[in-house]
């Protein structure tokens, strides 16, 4: 799902969203470099490069979600705004 773009002021339903939707995304442990003690970790997949040639370039290519896409993020919208609004979410979004 595309998140709303641009800057929304604190509490606003595109801001919760957004917030929702970082949330539950999800990295692999050891896929990205950590900081832990000063000391920087590197990635798995800086360790460990054998069969790979390259890292390719990634096209950036613009898109417009499509109207039904935009409709269920209103939809998630305003149900995190009501009936899903957890306790802590106002201290972060």
């Amino acid at each position: 799902m595309k998140p709303y773009s641009g800057l929304h002021e604190k509490g606003s339903k595109e801001r919760t969203i957004v917030y929702q939707e970082h949330v539950a995304s999800w990295k692999t442990p050891g896929t990205f470099d950590s900081k832990e003690d000063g000391n920087i970790t590197s990635g798995a997949w800086r360790q460990n490069q054998d069969n790979m040639s390259s890292l390719l370039p990634l096209r950036n290519i613009l898109r417009k979600p499509r109207t039904e896409a935009k409709t269920i993020r209103d939809e998630l919208a305003e149900y995190f705004m009501s009936n899903g609004r957890v306790t802590w979410q106002d201290l972060y979004c």
